[in-house]
């Protein structure tokens, strides 16, 4: 379980296509860090495959989700 708490939102349109957000997270140590994500009105999503057929996986915290 995630000891975290979104503290502060913000999005900035940069253009009528692109939106920037902006969240405050405070984790346990009670210090506030910033995420930025980009919010698009149309986007593709591309999904890796090695030549042996495995997909390569990374585990991050991502709270702009």
């Amino acid at each position: 379980m995630n000891n975290f708490s979104i503290t502060s939102r913000h999005e900035n349109k940069l253009s009528p296509w692109v939106t920037l957000a902006t969240k405050g997270v405070t984790k346990g140590n009670g210090q506030e860090e910033f995420y930025h994500s980009f919010r698009q009105a149309d986007y593709v999503t591309v999904m890796a495959v090695t030549k042996d057929a495995y997909i390569p996986v990374v585990r991050q915290y991502r709270p702009s989700l």
